[in-house]
Parts: structure tokens; C-alpha cells; sequence
């Protein structure tokens, strides 16, 4: 073994092999030559080949090699403390680089969702007759791309609430009524890169050294953003109706696991943004709720809505919890407030490259289908086991699966009704 160098996928378990004259790294099982230093390996892997051990020793060392603020996962609001600790786990326990690619989209989108939901419940307690009451409150009911939700963020609140008791928060996004700040730059150039690379949920089909440096790039920039604006949350305390702190990331999470899952009733908690000489209401937007899918309460966040039946002012509410990725909906008679008849923008008014949620346009779909069936598959253990002894110990029955579009359903499926289902659930690949 050697300590004395590293190589290039950083770890520094190396074999040096005399009768060869070769070293051999014995995580990622590169070799060079004895007298040479390592290679820089040029990755390009497809999506299915993620888990290639010289990809998974990249993020790791992304995760030990970066500067984090610890500050944002000790002090700063919950919802965001949480993803952003979240993002580090996910590169430091070297799960697929996808599931980081992922991660690091939910950080941007919390990053923007909390500061503008805070900005949005300020302009609907203090300037109800304003008009920027109406645009706000247009805005959030609509169907919104992460585009959209910077632009609410970063133009329609923060530039005119740049002299407001607010303003600290919309300073994340401007420095002053003409000029965007680097974190607003860094969220934009995020939104593009995600909608190129990941297409609102189609998973990136190659995994090549200009996708490593951008990652790689993209999460030192937010290290070094959160950095310059670590104490922007200072004397600001994210609290549920009770008076409970929800600050820092192992608030939420201790939270979560120590709950006993319970029958699904009806039970919302409000949560307010305590400033000191004020308290700032956060619901209905940012609500602790009973989860439909764990039973478990967990903040969540107003995510959508859409038009349910002929009756135009019927609508589906949908919500999103960040910390367990589980979205829920309720009707819009048990959330009046989000449910107004508000006119949503028209199509002309809808950012360009908007896809609805997780969904994308057709075509998108289908070639994401083709690809990923011609794609090694990995079959997810924790869900063919239990599948498996369901089909076993059933003549008939209904097996729901359900998870977000893009992440394997129908490659999952493929192939059940050809017959001899539990043949094709006992092989790890098929």
C-alpha cells in the first residue's frame, strides 16, 4: 500500500505491484505505470453505469474537499438547512451521482420557495391594496417553472421591496433595485443547467467529465454564495403555531424519524417566521401537515394546483415535502385560501421550456422510454422482494406502485405479462 499520492478519483488506497511495475488503485481499479503520477481517467458513462465506483469516489471526495457553511445547516431555516446537509450526506455516501444531481435541484428550489414565500406573506399583510398584492398572489396560484419562481423571487418582490423591514431577505436575490446578486446569477445558470441536463425529470443519459466538472463547479459556487450570506437569517426564527424553533437541519429530521406514523386526519399546524417585534404567518404556503403517503407530519410546501371537473372553480391542491420527496393533495373545499378563483397566466405568459411538474412534452417521454429500456438495469431490491412475496401469496389482487415520473416504473414492470412474473423478480437484471 501507498499513502503518498492519490488517485485522480481521490482515494488513496494504491497497490503498488512490483512484477508488473504498475500501481492499482483498489477503489476504483485504475492502473498506471510505477513511475508515473496517476491519469486524470476520462468518465463517460451512461446513466445505468452510475454507480461506476471512480464516479461514486468523485462525489465523495466533493463532499470531504468542499468548504461547507456550517452555519446554513446549523442556523438558517429548516427546509433549507435540511436540503443542503442533505446534499452533502448524498455526495459523502456515494450514491449514484444522479441522486446528487437531484439533491442539488432541491436545494435551488428550496433556496428560492422559502425566501419568496417569506417575501410573498409580507406584501399580503402589509400592502393588501397595493398592487403588487394581485400580481403575488397571481403569480403563486399559477402553474409555476423554477424559472418563474426566481423571477417572482428575484424581480416582482425583491426589487420593490428593496427598502422594506424585509429587505434583508430579498437582499439573497439584490444588492439594489438594478442589480442581481451572485446567488441570483448562480440559481438562473442552476435552472438552466438542470432543464438541459435533466429536462424537468428525464435523468441525464451521459455522465461525462464536462458533467462532473459542472457539478463539481456548480456546488462550490453555492458554497461560496452561502458563504457571503450566512448571517442573512439572524434574527429571523422559522416556528410552528406552538412557539417550537424550527432552525437547522437536525430539527426537522429528528422530527420526522422519532414521529410513530399515525391515522391520516386532517391536521395542520401553521408556521411563522418570528422577526423579532413581528411575527410573519407562513401558511398556507409553508404549513406542517399530515402526510398522506408516511402519516407522518412534515413541513410542506404549496407546490400546485390544477382545475378539477367542469366547475371552474374546483381545484386539486397539491403539496410537496422536501425532507421525505412525498407529495400529497387535498381538495380545494379543505384549503379555501388556495383555492380562489384567481385567472391563472396564459400560455403567452408561462416561461418558455415549461414542462408541468414533473412531466415533460411527449416526445421528451418517449425517448427517455427508449433509452432507459435499452439501458443495464439495476433492479431496486427493496421493491422486487416485497412485489415478489405479494404475487406468491395471491391468486388476484392490486399491487399499487406509485413514484415519480422518470425514475423506473414501466422499466420495472416491463416484461410482467409475458408470464412467469417471480422467474423475472428472483434475477437481479433483466
Amino acid at each position: 500500500m501507498s499513502n503518498s499520492e492519490k488517485c485522480s478519483c481521490g482515494s488513496d488506497d494504491i497497490y503498488s505491484h512490483p512484477k508488473r511495475k504498475v500501481k492499482i488503485c483498489l477503489d476504483c481499479k485504475l492502473e498506471w505505470a510505477m513511475d508515473a503520477p496517476p491519469p486524470t481517467p476520462a468518465i463517460n458513462v451512461s446513466l445505468s453505469k452510475a454507480n461506476d465506483p471512480q464516479v461514486k469516489a468523485f462525489c465523495r471526495n466533493l463532499a470531504h474537499s468542499t468548504p461547507w457553511i456550517e452555519k446554513v445547516t446549523t442556523h438558517w431555516p429548516a427546509p433549507i438547512a435540511h436540503e443542503y446537509h442533505r446534499l452533502r450526506e448524498v455526495l459523502g455516501d456515494e450514491q449514484l451521482i444522479v441522486s446528487a444531481v437531484w439533491q442539488l435541484k432541491d436545494v435551488a428550489e428550496v433556496l428560492l420557495k422559502f425566501p419568496a414565500i417569506v417575501m410573498a406573506q409580507w406584501v399580503f399583510t402589509e400592502q393588501r391594496d397595493m398592487p403588487l398584492f394581485k400580481t403575488v398572489q397571481q403569480d403563486l396560484l399559477s402553474q409555476l417553472s423554477m424559472g418563474d419562481w426566481l423571477d417572482l423571487a428575484g424581480n416582482t418582490l425583491a426589487k420593490p421591496l428593496c427598502q422594506s423591514p424585509i429587505a434583508n431577505v430579498g437582499s439573497l436575490f439584490r444588492s439594489s433595485p438594478k442589480k442581481v446578486t451572485g446567488l441570483y446569477d448562480l440559481l438562473k445558470k442552476l435552472i438552466k443547467w438542470r432543464n438541459d441536463k435533466l429536462g424537468h425529470g428525464a435523468l441525464g443519459l451521459e455522465i461525462d467529465e464536462d458533467f462532473k466538472k459542472d457539478l463539481a463547479d456548480y456546488v462550490n459556487q453555492l458554497n461560496q454564495q452561502l458563504a457571503h450570506y450566512q448571517d442573512i437569517w439572524d434574527g429571523m426564527l422559522l416556528q410552528d403555531a406552538n412557539g417550537q424553533n424550527l432552525q437547522g437541519w437536525q430539527t426537522i429530521r429528528q422530527r420526522h424519524e422519532l414521529q410513530v406514523p399515525g391515522a391520516h386526519v386532517e391536521q395542520n399546524v401553521a408556521l411563522q417566521l418570528n422577526l423579532g417585534e413581528k411575527t410573519l404567518l407562513l401558511s398556507p404556503w409553508l404549513t406542517l401537515k399530515r402526510c398522506t403517503v408516511c402519516q407522518k407530519q412534515d413541513v410542506f410546501f404549496f407546490d400546485s394546483r390544477r382545475q378539477t371537473g367542469k366547475k371552474k372553480d374546483r381545484y386539486e391542491i397539491y403539496f410537496l415535502d422536501y425532507l421525505a420527496a412525498h407529495k400529497m393533495s387535498r381538495p380545494g373545499h379543505l384549503e379555501p385560501q388556495l383555492a380562489l378563483p384567481i385567472a391563472p397566466k396564459t400560455s403567452s405568459e408561462i416561461s418558455e421550456g415549461y414542462l408541468g411538474g414533473d412531466y415533460g412534452a411527449a416526445s421528451l417521454d418517449n425517448l427517455l422510454q427508449e433509452k432507459s429500456l435499452e439501458a443495464e438495469y439495476l433492479s431496486p431490491t427493496y421493491l422486487r422482494e416485497p412485489l415478489k412475496a405479494f404475487i406468491e401469496s395471491h391468486e388476484q389482487g392490486v399491487y399499487w406502485l406509485r413514484a415519480p415520473a422518470h425514475i423506473g416504473k414501466s422499466i420495472f414492470c416491463a416484461g410482467f405479462a409475458d408470464g412467469a412474473p417471480t422467474a423475472r423478480l428472483t434475477s437481479h437484471c433483466h
